[in-house]
């Protein structure tokens, strides 16, 4: 791995991380829903976040891609433990990470990820695992 992918991954991983119950909360909810696939974040959330300022994002879940790496990522995680981050040259992400009961989660819209649309994939697991993240945000 390159200088600069280390770089990346450790500041993907710092964001993923520090906001890993939602992330994983938000990645078993669409496993459940949709089946294996992986968070897809815009750059600029990242980028924002270390800035300091207050970052929300509402990650698309991808379940298909042309991308090698990002589809190996998909096929060998193990959804109760880990999820799959790709990060995309996309500005800000989206809106906010909503964790909502499963009766009312709505899957996004198909997003089909090409060769050299993402530049990074990653899979990362902390504590809780996603399905005891998931249950952490139940109200």
């Amino acid at each position: 791995m390159a200088r600069g992918d280390e770089q990346q991954r450790a500041r993907v991983e710092a964001f993923a991380r520090q906001n890993w119950t939602a992330l994983a909360a938000f990645a078993w909810r669409a496993y459940k829903e949709q089946g294996r696939g992986g968070l897809l974040i815009g750059w600029g959330a990242v980028e924002a976040w270390e800035a300091g300022q207050e970052v929300t994002v509402a990650p698309d879940y991808v379940t298909y891609t042309e991308v090698a790496r990002f589809s190996r990522l998909i096929a060998s995680y193990d959804p109760e433990k880990a999820i799959v981050i790709a990060l995309t040259r996309g500005g800000d992400g989206g809106g906010t990470i909503e964790v909502q009961p499963m009766a009312e989660f709505r899957p996004t819209k198909a997003k089909v990820i090409r060769p050299g649309a993402s530049f990074g994939a990653w899979t990362f697991a902390f504590e809780p695992p996603p399905p005891e993240a998931l249950a952490s945000t139940a109200h």
